[in-house]
C-alpha cells in the first residue's frame, strides 16, 4: 500500500509540495515557540556579580495583580540597611554585605564612556561589594576617601589604565570628576564595575542613614557568605528572620533574579507569547495541510474510483490517502525541527533588542520542544 501511495503521489507533486512546505514551516515555528516556552519555565539568569554570595536577600521587584501577570517595578525596591548587622550575627554567616548599585562610567581622554560589558546604570558599588564576586583577584588596595576608585581590570585594559592613574568618573548624574585608581578588580563577573569607598558610595547614591529622601538608610540587596556546608541552614535562619517583611531569600540559581529585577515578569510574558504564537501557527498549519490534501485527493478521484471498482475497501482507500500525507510530513519534519532551534535564538535576540526580555536571560535548549510538532 505504501508503494502504491508513493506512485500515486508522484503524479500530484504540486499539491504535496504545499503540504511539505506547510509542515516544514509549522514544525519550525512550533519548535521555536516550544523553546521559548521552556525557557520561560526553566531558564535562570546567571548570578553575575553575586556569584560569591551563598544567600541573597532582596525585596520583591514585581507587583502581582490578582488574576494577571506580574508587573516589573519601574525602580528597584530596597531593603533596610539596619538588617545587614542583624543577618551578620546569625550563626554560620562569615560576611554580610549591603550592596547598592548606581550609575557610574569611566570617561576616556575625549570624554567618552569606556565600553564595558555591564549596564552602566548599576555599575557603581561600594568596595565591600567586591566580597560578593566569585573568584575576584585584586591588584592594589581598597579605595579610601572621596577621590579613590577601583575599576574592573577589563575596563582598565580597554581604557589603557593602571593602578595609580587618574581617571574621570561620571557617577549618578554628577559632573565627571578626576579620581585616582587604587585597585584593579579581576573577576569573570565584574562586567565593568566601578567601586568606591563605602562611605562615598552611600553619599553618591543618597543612601546615608542620616540623609533625606525615601531611599535613605536602605540598600538594594544583602549578600551573605557562609561557612562551608552551612548555606542551607543559614538560608532557613534568614527566612525566619525576615518572615512577614515581604523580603525574598534566594540561593543557588535563583540568585540571578536579584541581579536583574523584573525577570520573573519577563518569563511569564515569554510563556504567554509562546503559547499564543504556537496556537496560531498550529491552526494555520492545519488549515493549509487540510486544504492541500483536499486538492490532492480530489485530483485522484478517478484513480481511487478505479481501485474501488477492482475491490479495494474504504479502509484501504483511507490508508492510501493517509500514507501520502504521512510520508511527505515525515520528510519535512526533521529539517523543520532543526530550523526551529536556529530560529529560537534569533527570535530571542529580537525580543531582547526591543526590551521585551532581559539581555542576560538565556534560552533553555533541550530535546523536549522537538516532540511538539509530531504530537501536533
Amino acid at each position: 500500500m505504501l508503494h502504491l501511495a508513493l506512485r500515486m503521489a508522484a503524479h500530484r507533486i504540486t499539491a504535496l509540495l504545499a503540504v511539505a512546505c506547510a509542515v516544514l514551516g509549522g514544525a519550525a515555528l512550533l519548535t521555536t515557540t516550544g523553546v521559548l516556552a521552556e525557557s520561560g519555565l526553566r531558564s535562570q539568569l546567571p548570578p553575575g556579580r553575586l556569584g560569591g554570595a551563598d544567600v541573597v536577600v532582596a525585596a520583591d521587584q514585581e507587583f502581582h495583580p490578582s488574576g494577571d501577570l506580574p508587573i516589573a517595578l519601574p525602580e528597584r525596591a530596597t531593603v533596610p540597611a539596619r538588617l545587614v548587622d542583624r543577618l551578620a550575627a546569625l550563626p554560620g554567616v562569615t560576611a554580610a554585605v549591603g550592596d547598592i548599585g548606581f550609575p557610574a562610567a569611566l570617561l576616556d581622554g575625549r570624554g567618552r564612556p569606556v565600553p564595558v560589558a555591564q549596564d552602566p546604570v548599576t555599575a557603581g558599588h561600594g568596595w565591600s561589594s567586591t566580597r560578593l564576586l566569585a573568584g575576584a583577584r585584586v591588584e592594589g588596595r581598597a579605595p579610601s576617601g572621596a577621590k579613590g576608585v577601583a575599576v574592573d581590570a577589563a575596563a582598565a585594559d580597554a581604557g589603557g589604565l593602571a593602578v595609580g592613574d587618574r581617571v574621570r568618573v561620571n557617577a549618578n548624574g554628577r559632573p565627571a570628576e578626576a579620581n585616582r585608581i587604587s585597585a584593579l578588580v579581576n573577576a569573570p563577573s565584574a562586567g565593568g564595575g566601578v567601586w568606591f569607598a563605602d562611605r562615598t558610595e552611600t553619599a553618591l547614591a543618597g543612601r546615608g542613614t542620616g540623609g533625606e529622601g525615601p531611599r535613605a538608610g536602605t540598600v538594594d540587596l544583602i549578600g551573605l557568605r557562609t561557612a562551608d556546608g552551612a548555606g542551607g541552614r543559614v538560608a532557613d535562619a534568614v527566612r525566619e528572620e525576615v518572615a512577614g517583611t515581604g523580603l525574598r531569600v534566594t540561593t543557588g540559581a535563583d540568585r540571578g533574579e536579584a541581579v536583574a529585577p523584573g525577570v520573573g515578569s519577563a518569563r511569564s510574558l515569554l510563556i504567554l507569547l509562546a503559547g499564543s504564537l504556537g496556537g496560531i501557527v498550529l491552526l494555520i498549519t492545519g488549515f493549509v495541510v487540510a486544504g492541500a490534501l483536499g486538492v490532492t485527493i480530489a485530483g485522484q478521484r478517478r484513480d481511487l474510483a478505479l481501485m474501488r471498482a477492482v475491490g479495494a475497501t474504504p479502509r484501504q482507500i483511507r490508508r492510501l490517502a493517509a500514507g501520502q500525507s504521512t510520508v511527505v510530513a515525515a520528510l519535512a519534519l526533521v529539517p523543520g525541527v532543526a530550523a526551529g532551534y536556529l530560529l529560537a535564538g534569533r527570535f530571542r535576540e529580537l525580543l531582547a533588542d526591543r526590551d521585551v526580555l532581559p539581555d542576560e536571560l538565556p534560552l533553555t535548549v533541550s530535546p523536549l520542544p522537538s516532540h511538539s510538532p509530531p504530537c501536533s
